[in-house]
């Protein structure tokens, strides 16, 4: 499960990239897809800024083949250094060269403002058909933006350095940042939106643009200013992406965030960091209980946690994952494990049996261990567990 992320900052990912030594960090939106006029081919994507995925170019004016790992990690899910989530390019601009298809990623192309996009698709299925509603951006601007709309802007200002620990004790939580304040739309020409502000960082490229006065917080463009020098707020208009999406074959599907008003009343948020110690092992032992042909994405699960009464657990497709699945028994067993070592040295400070032994260094360095292991499996757990409701 994962923590709680307001939408539509939510569906902002954070993105990855390296070639050999050379590394790089951008943000991107997760967007849902089919081919045009054919049910059942829906997809999961990612959208972000060509300039984020591709290696630097020999001149500000050039941007440099794809690199050759590109990683995406969601929003409130724990931060993995070692990279993440597999993603390769699948669609961009028209190749602004006479560079065949299969070989435009792999040579430099014109950095052009306006054409700075690329579409990525997830090396695993199981995020390629992924449907969590948070992640995803539900719906795109019906109408082109204007001079005067207001806009949010969500993305990853100095990638990773934000949220993983190096800053103000953040624990690891992957944690895209909103705009700073409301932005309005000082012109567009030409696909490209400039707004009024000078909120732009580096780390937010790729990042969401989001019409305030649109239902949902519709999808408006995509933020791509690369530079702190550059104090200007730019973004692509995401319409003119849709068009190009359109000639290349695909289609948006729009993803609903809303729950029935019988939902909204009987359910509260809930977050997995809201749990103790003996509930979070008690909704690990249970999930372990269901056979994994009986887990699928999707699955509502109810588990009763003492005095929290009954909570509703929406599966991932991690769920019926069979390494997440030994990972969680491992830590279980290991759990176990540690707690009849502390209990039996407790037993033996109690009988002084052992004059002079310092049992309470021992037992303090386990008890450390202990909740090591609880927060590996609070972990597996945050990825196996969807959604969490606390019925009321």
């Amino acid at each position: 499960m994962s923590e709680t992320i307001p939408y539509p900052s939510s569906s902002v990912w954070y993105i990855h990239v390296q070639t050999n030594g050379e590394t790089g960090q951008g943000s991107g939106v997760g967007i849902r897809l089919r081919k045009k006029g054919q049910p059942g081919t829906e997809e999961t994507y990612i959208l972000t800024c060509a300039h984020v995925v591709r290696r630097s170019g020999k001149s500000d004016q050039e941007l440099g083949p794809k690199h050759e790992r590109i990683w995406g990690q969601p929003a409130g899910y724990g931060y993995d250094p070692s990279g993440g989530f597999s993603l390769q390019m699948v669609a961009t601009v028209t190749p602004l060269s006479t560079y065949a298809a299969a070989s435009f990623y792999e040579q430099p192309v014109a950095d052009v403002e306006s054409a700075d996009w690329a579409l990525l698709k997830f090396d695993d299925p199981a995020w390629s058909n992924c449907r969590d509603a948070k992640l995803i951006a539900g719906t795109w601007a019906s109408q082109e933006l204007a001079t005067g709309d207001e806009c949010v802007i969500s993305g990853y200002p100095e990638g990773h350095k934000g949220f993983s620990g190096f800053l103000n004790g953040n624990d690891h939580t992957v944690r895209p940042k909103p705009g700073y304040n409301i932005q309005k739309v000082e012109k567009i020409a030409n696909s490209l939106v400039t707004f009024d502000g000078t909120g732009s960082r580096s780390g937010m490229s790729g990042g969401g643009v989001f019409r305030t006065g649109e239902s949902n917080h519709a999808l408006s463009g995509l933020h791509r200013a690369r530079y702190d020098a550059r104090l200007q707020l730019k973004a692509l208009s995401a319409r003119s992406i849709l068009q190009r999406l359109d000639e290349l074959g695909y289609e948006p599907v729009e993803v609903s965030l809303h729950k029935s008003p019988d939902q909204q009343r009987n359910e509260a948020p809930f977050s997995m960091s809201d749990l103790q110690a003996d509930e979070v092992i008690a909704i690990a032992t249970s999930l372990l209980q269901i056979a994994i042909g009986d887990c699928h994405s999707g699955k509502q699960v109810e588990q009763f946690v003492g005095a929290k009464g009954k909570l509703v657990l929406t599966l991932s497709e991690f769920a019926a994952d069979s390494m997440q699945r030994l990972a969680v028994k491992g830590s279980l067993d290991l759990l176990q494990a540690q707690q009849s070592q502390i209990t039996s040295l407790k037993d033996r400070e109690l009988s002084n049996m052992f004059p002079g032994t310092n049992f309470a260094r021992e037992i303090e360095r386990l008890q450390v261990a202990r909740t090591e292991t609880i927060e590996e499996i609070r972990g597996r757990l945050r990825l196996m567990i969807d959604n969490c409701v606390q019925l009321t």
